[in-house]
């Protein structure tokens, strides 16, 4: 099955034929004086972004995000490739001639001009009558809730007072876009969750503004982004809305990034009696299917993506979990995953262990070389089916942060790993040095793709494509081959 057919929302359709209010078309911006070998800055980039939508792009330092940010309003100047605003060609055109608002994290406020001076700068400079400057400007200071400081200097306001003249200002000329870099990143972490709630009370405002908001932070994003696109190494690695990404990660990098997902390696098992028992832990609706880990032990994995070829198994694959589903149980109780806690965090809402892995305990009927077991035990004494809600449970707790979770980059694999767990709210909270046995919650971990395939298994059509993006009709994202096995958290 095409990959375009898989029902990700990989760029939203067209409004009975009406323009983006963004298109980027195979951009790389690429800066004098590289080697052939080095990576650009950004690298084919193709991204469609309609009229209303609020797109976050989010990555690492380096990914590429604010680069596309500066090519959409014109600061870079792409080495290939074409920026559209509303259908037209802009990319030869200047910041000025694009009537774009730009809101970036330094603010950029003009330091002797007061708050409604800042605001009406971009206006004066478009020639736009007296009158209409002074209403669009009381306007413009009620929406964002500063019209009681119109006559003040910039330094005479707090951080987030003047991330909001530097977003009114960007308001003011009324553009069809508004871009943010970073805005929030100079703002300490209650000033930051008040300005994300004023940016999703805009958002509600302004029905019709296009936004595309540059991050760092997870949060932001998926507080804000109608889609999310995940960027590394100047490339659009997965682009789809938040809960698909989250639920459904196209690649190991964004199952890693956003959300902190440990990474197991292993094999998926013929399909047969075990792997209907482990699939029963999965999420409804949902391929399910038993992988043999590299560590040892089988774990149930669901595939939320239908590209995924069920019919080709026995592939190498990776599976996703994130801390929060693991379980952890006292030595005394182990028959699964063990392992010895190396530290243990507190984060105010509760604590994060790091494990490291000490091997695998097998119990009751042996897993044989499948690492399977019979249908009622396939996780070697990690209980049967019918104990998933139990400690230890089904298999799908098997492979519990067994996986790469401390090996976000994929391919650590053996006993000695260090994996991330959050422990459930007044879970009691073991001491450095104890030995646990570790689980995963059914239906938690999640098969995500190696090497630009579906779980690690080539999707028929996309073999031998250097630009997988590019035999996606309509999906709107060019996609990076590799952002699987090497992803950092």
């Amino acid at each position: 099955m095409p990959l375009a057919a898989s029902g990700r929302a990989y760029g939203a359709q067209l409004d009975g034929g009406r323009p983006a209010a963004v298109e980027l078309r195979h951009v790389s911006v690429r800066y004098s004086g590289l080697n052939a070998g080095d990576h650009p800055a950004l690298a084919d980039l193709s991204l469609r972004i309609e009229p209303g939508e609020t797109v976050a792009l989010l990555g690492p330092s380096g990914s590429g995000k604010s680069t596309a940010l500066k090519a959409i309003a014109g600061f870079e100047r792409p080495s290939e490739g074409h920026v559209l605003l509303a259908g037209k060609d802009v990319t030869n055109r200047p910041p000025a001639e694009r009537g774009i608002g730009v809101v970036v994290q330094s603010y950029a406020l003009f330091p002797h001009l007061k708050v409604a001076d800042n605001v009406a700068y971009g206006l004066r400079a478009r020639r736009v009558p007296r009158a209409e400057v002074r209403a669009r400007v009381s306007e413009m200071l009620e929406m964002v809730g500063m019209e009681a400081h119109a006559r003040k200097l910039p330094r005479e306001l707090s951080g987030g007072q003047q991330q909001r003249i530097a977003i009114a200002r960007a308001l003011a000329i009324r553009p069809d876009v508004l871009l943010l870099d970073e805005p929030l990143s100079a703002l300490d972490a209650r000033m930051r969750q008040d300005m994300l709630e004023e940016l999703a009370r805009l958002r509600r405002e302004l029905p019709d503004v296009a936004m595309v908001y540059v991050t760092h932070d997870q949060t932001e994003a998926l507080a804000l982004a109608d889609r999310i696109g995940v960027m590394r190494d100047g490339r659009l690695v997965d682009l789809g809305t938040a809960d698909e990404l989250y639920h459904r990660p196209r690649h190991a990098f964004t199952a890693s990034f956003l959300g902190g997902a440990n990474l197991l390696q292993g094999v998926v098992e013929p399909l047969g009696a075990a792997s209907l028992a482990l699939g029963a832990a999965a999420a409804a609706g949902s391929q399910a299917f038993v992988v043999r880990l590299d560590t040892g032990g089988a774990v149930s994995a669901r595939v939320g993506d239908p590209a995924f070829d069920a019919g080709a198994t026995g592939g190498r694959v990776s599976v996703a979990v994130r801390p929060h589903a693991f379980r952890v149980q006292t030595e005394s109780r182990a028959a699964g995953l063990r392992g010895t806690v190396e530290s243990v965090q507190w984060r105010g809402a509760g604590h994060r262990l790091r494990v490291r892995l000490t091997g695998i305990r097998r119990g009751g009927s042996a897993m044989g070389d499948a690492g399977m077991g019979d249908a009622g035990r396939v996780d070697a004494g990690m209980g049967d089916a019918g104990r998933v809600d139990a400690g230890m449970g089904d298999v799908g707790r098997v492979d519990v942060g067994m996986g790469d979770a401390g090996r976000v980059d994929a391919g650590m694999g053996d006993a000695g790993q260090t994996v991330a767990v959050d422990l459930e709210p007044f879970a009691a909270v073991p001491e450095v040095g104890a030995a646990v046995a570790l689980g995963v919650v059914p239906g938690e971990a999640v098969i995500v793709p190696r090497d630009g395939s579906i779980g690690g298994l080539r999707v028929p059509g996309a073999s031998g494509s250097p630009h997988p993006a590019r035999n996606r009709a309509g999906d709107g994202a060019s996609a990076a081959p590799a952002a699987g096995d090497g992803a950092s958290s």
